[in-house]
């Protein structure tokens, strides 16, 4: 953890531990103070320097404030920074895993995050910055009384042990703790998206009692944890208090065998009590200790695998070539097969329609296609290249997404077409004219600058489709995928649609659209019928409609039965 956080942050952490060091050195100007008050103020009463010892004394103690306060400002800023450019990255990964429902990151590695973030600008990080620098004290207390010197090595040594059994045992409690806490917020998390079906169908109670399960199983790990955690605070801090109460006997019991002086004794006890300091807050605060590097080895590896797949050349500019290599996806844990071996392609320009009875695996389709998930088998191409090998960034201004849900986000109606980015206003209207919705947002109150609400519940379904619509066609889109672009347009939306699939043909913009509307059907050039998964027609139009309709008639056709047959015989 500390070896990456270095690497990011190399020159404000430089300081950090420079500062640290000259704070620790300057640190040693309290024992060496009551050492020079016993040794030499007392035995000489000079009154002079006592005062000079007490202006150097002041002047360090201040130094070591100032420098507490610039390692405190520097560790805050490094926090912030960290949070700032993980936690966007996190939610770029959250959104896109949520959206494809593949991979297991959730709410919960953004608050992974802001762990990390408070161990480093808290009290944290600074303790583990102080270990370093206890042996630099046990050295003093060797040179002022060897004796002494051997004793707080030895009291050290018992409360590293003490740190490391109490480590050792509280490991186990706290990831038990953690596993618990993560799956309650994955709970949380599936019931507040599936909220409407569980109060409709009844599933309340359930739901809430396998939520309140996970929560008692953190609850027992952090109980757990929190008991061992005091076991070993209170024996460390006894085992302190009891070596500082050790160490001022043997150095009184050398003052009286005239082996050292009252001022060493008591600088002795002081330095001890500074040499101990920090294993004590690391058993304190061990618990934060752990939960930060649990959390920091999910940061790792969730981030590592997305910087790795994020990595793209930008291809040339997008032409609108679509193609289907055998491409088969299968739902999560071996639940079933969406696609299988689906395999067409469709030219620049031209447009194709996808049809099917319910299941068949069209939503799928269409969301594999505008790059929501990859694949289980196969591959989609863009203009001969790979999906995966397109940059996000680079593939999402060139290809527009129509979901078969359509959400709006909170903000005006125009940022919602522009998708919240940098488009210009007339981009805007021109994304809203191309759908034959701009006359439609000049009628409603505040036109493009109406707020749309949290749900969007200022507008009706068939409004938000279209204005969902503007917004997969907003900027230079050469490939449209729409699921049921139809769907809650009434008869004159429907022909608002016909008309700008025709605009889209002028264009050459390729096409591909989820319909069971026959009016819809005959505006493609081609169309691919999916039945469970798997292609059952794909090619020109005209052509699959006849084939279909030949089979259907071939079904439909009656066959005589026994008796007709005997007539016949007998005719």
């Amino acid at each position: 953890m500390f070896s990456a956080l270095y690497r990011f942050y190399r020159t404000r952490l430089f300081w950090v531990f420079a500062f640290a060091l000259v704070a620790n050195a300057l640190a040693l100007a309290s024992p060496v103070f009551m050492l020079q008050v016993y040794d030499r103020v007392l035995s000489s009463r000079s009154i002079p320097t006592l005062g000079t010892l007490l202006a150097m004394a002041l002047v360090c103690h201040l130094t070591v404030s100032l420098l507490d306060i610039a390692c405190n400002n520097i560790l805050a800023s490094i926090a912030a920074d960290f949070e700032r450019r993980t936690g966007a990255e996190l939610a770029r990964i959250l959104i896109r895993d949520t959206a494809s429902g593949s991979g297991d990151t959730s709410a919960a590695t953004v608050r992974d995050a802001q762990q990390v973030s408070q161990f480093i600008s808290g009290t944290g990080l600074k303790n583990l910055l102080d270990l370093p620098w206890f042996p630099l004290f046990l050295a003093v207390i060797f040179l002022m009384s060897p004796p002494l010197g051997w004793m707080a090595l030895v009291g050290a040594i018992v409360l590293a042990a003490l740190a490391i059994w109490n480590r050792l045992a509280l490991d186990r409690h706290v990831t038990a703790a953690n596993t618990g806490t993560r799956r309650a917020g994955q709970l949380y998390d599936m019931m507040l998206r599936n909220a409407e079906a569980i109060q409709g169908l009844g599933m309340v109670g359930a739901v809430v009692t396998r939520w309140r399960a996970a929560v008692d199983h953190a609850l027992a790990g952090q109980v757990a944890a929190g008991e061992v955690n005091a076991r070993f605070a209170a024996a460390i801090k006894f085992c302190r208090y009891a070596l500082q109460s050790l160490m001022l006997a043997a150095g009184a019991w050398l003052v009286i065998e005239a082996q050292s002086s009252p001022g060493i004794m008591i600088a002795s006890t002081i330095i001890l009590a500074r040499v101990l300091a920090p294993i004590e807050q690391l058993v304190a605060n061990w618990k934060s200790t752990v939960d930060t590097r649990i959390s920091w080895a999910r940061l790792t590896r969730t981030l590592a695998g997305a910087r790795a797949s994020a990595v793209r050349t930008r291809l040339p500019e997008l032409v609108g070539d679509l193609q289907a290599e055998g491409v088969g996806m299968d739902l999560p844990q071996g639940a079933g097969v969406v696609l299988r071996q689906v395999s067409f392609r469709i030219p620049a320009g031209a447009s194709l329609a996808v049809t099917g009875l319910s299941g068949a695996g069209k939503s799928s389709l269409m969301r594999l296609l505008a790059g929501i998930g990859a694949p289980t088998r196969g591959h989609l191409r863009l203009d001969g290249a790979s999906l995966a090998d397109w940059d996000d960034a680079q593939r999402t201004s060139f290809v527009g997404y129509l979901p078969q849900t359509v959400e709006l986000l909170p903000g005006t109606v125009a940022e919602n077409i522009a998708r919240f980015g940098a488009a210009t206003s007339d981009e805007v209207v021109a994304a809203a004219r191309l759908a034959r919705c701009h006359e439609m947002i000049l009628r409603l109150p505040g036109g493009y600058e109406m707020q749309v609400g949290d749900r969007a519940e200022k507008l009706a379904p068939g409004q938000r489709q279209r204005i969902g619509l503007a917004r997969a066609l907003c900027g230079p889109v050469r490939v449209a995928v729409l699921d049921e672009p139809d769907a809650n347009l009434d008869g004159p939306g429907e022909a608002a649609l016909r008309e700008c699939l025709r605009d889209l043909a002028r264009r050459r913009v390729t096409v591909v659209f989820v319909s069971h509307r026959s009016s819809m059907i005959r505006m493609a050039d081609r169309l691919l019928v999916l039945r469970n998964g798997s292609v059952e027609a794909f090619g020109p139009r005209e052509a699959v409609l006849e084939r279909l309709a030949a089979e259907a008639k071939e079904v439909r056709r009656p066959h005589p039965g026994p008796v007709a047959i005997g007539d016949a015989v007998d005719g």
